[in-house]
């Protein structure tokens, strides 16, 4: 016991009364007879194949306010309408071959004094693939209570 004990000490493995915890039984394989990934997926993403869809909102930092004032111009030239403001408010990602960004912006178009909400597209390329975000779609008419829904 006291060896079991020292080496479970010096090599971090857990020790029970009764000596060394053997490890887990490896997983079966899939029925597609691939190896199952060892741990379930994070309960804030949904996983469909190699696409990853965050289910909760973030709220929007610095880097994604970034992205979201490089296709401002494309949104505008789309609308064909000046907006005098932009203000990006929260997001959700999806990892595809880079990233595809859903943000929620809350924007204000020249001569019209409410607020509207509008819902971004965007996709971010890897970066070694030097290219800018583009913008890919946008949903008009939104609410501020409205979700982000992926489309």
């Amino acid at each position: 016991m006291f060896l079991a004990l020292l080496l479970g000490l010096l090599c971090s493995i857990p020790v029970t009364r009764s000596g060394l915890i053997p490890p887990p039984p490896p997983m079966p394989p899939k029925p597609d007879g691939s190896i199952p990934d060892p741990e379930p997926p994070t309960p804030t993403d949904e996983s469909d194949g190699n696409i990853s869809i965050s289910t909760t909102a973030w709220k929007v930092d610095s880097r994604l306010r970034r992205i979201a004032n490089l296709v401002r111009s494309s949104l505008e030239e789309k609308l064909g309408a000046k907006l005098t403001k932009f203000k990006p408010l929260e997001y959700k990602k999806q990892i595809v071959s880079g990233f595809m960004y859903f943000i929620k912006v809350r924007v204000q178009v020249a001569g019209n004094d409410t607020p509207s909400y509008i819902h971004l597209k965007v996709y971010v390329p890897h970066k070694f693939a030097n290219k800018p975000p583009s913008l890919m779609g946008y949903l008009t008419d939104k609410t501020d209570g409205d979700k982000i829904e992926i489309f």
